[in-house]
């Protein structure tokens, strides 16, 4: 169907490489959405913290 020649290996090492990147991106993304999860809850705890002991 395609004939790439002896430019295949390079073609097969690009994609690879490009799908390393990406998959790395995603889970970067997916991390960091955890620890900003978890820091906003860290936050919120503060905050109602500082309001309990504002009303005593």
């Amino acid at each position: 169907m395609f004939d790439f020649g002896d430019n295949a290996d390079y073609m097969a090492m690009g994609y690879a490489v490009t799908g390393l990147f990406l998959g790395g991106m995603v889970l970067w993304m997916y991390l960091r959405y955890r620890v900003l999860g978890r820091e906003q809850d860290l936050i919120d705890q503060i905050e109602a913290e500082e309001r309990d002991g504002k009303n005593k």
